[in-house]
């Protein structure tokens, strides 16, 4: 089974369009969102599917690799997937984790990202440039962080201490930690003409959602 975490705070504004799209990937797999003490009503969208919500405790500290770690200690699968509410897994996303790492020489990895969305045409040159600075760290050097959705196996995940709980750059730390426990698998399917875009993330401030 894989586990899907994703923490969220007060995302009301995305997280209904967010969820509809994640649940429907296919396969064995489940979805964790990780309450970091929202306010605004994400809590009670997140009761309007069939997943899984862990709220913040009174007294824990709040942070994205406290909340993930708490995400992952109610997880039952095997393979832990975390991932960002601005961002969407392509449509056979979690078959292709299953895929990556139905080879045991992996032990995690991660997507190459593509921004979706709308843009204005006076942006779309410098957001191109930068696109493919984004997606250089997955492809040449394996550094899966944040926006990429990482994925790890449970078993190594544990073994190697969790999320980092570091309330700034905890995204980037848990990238080095992952190069260092193990050989890592990119995860790609063609799109359009590029043929890397595999993941989806939010232009500006409004997610945008759907098949690509």
């Amino acid at each position: 089974m894989i586990s899907i975490i994703v923490p969220v705070l007060n995302e009301v504004g995305i997280i209904g369009p967010a969820l509809e799209a994640l649940v429907q990937q296919r396969g064995d797999f489940e979805v964790i969102v990780v309450d970091g003490g929202s306010l605004d009503g994400t809590c009670d969208i997140v009761q309007l599917y069939p997943l899984q919500l862990v709220r913040q405790p009174p007294g824990v500290p709040a942070g994205l690799g406290n909340q993930i770690n708490r995400g992952a200690a109610r997880a039952r699968g095997d393979i832990l997937v975390f991932l960002h509410i601005d961002v969407e897994l392509p449509p056979l996303g979690t078959a292709l984790i299953e895929a990556a790492l139905a080879d045991p020489r992996f032990i995690g990895g991660g997507f190459v990202p593509a921004y979706r969305g709308a843009v204005p045409a006076s942006e779309r040159l410098p957001l191109a440039v930068v696109e493919l600075a984004w997606q250089a760290g997955p492809r040449l050097w394996h550094i899966f962080a944040g926006d990429t959705a990482p994925f790890i196996r449970s078993a190594v995940f544990q073994r190697g201490g969790g999320y980092p709980p570091a309330g700034f750059a905890s995204d980037w730390d848990f990238a080095a930690k992952l190069i260092r426990l193990g050989r890592l698998a990119e995860s790609r399917i063609k799109s359009g003409s590029l043929g890397i875009a595999v993941l989806a993330a939010a232009y500006g401030g409004s997610a945008q959602f759907g098949g690509r």
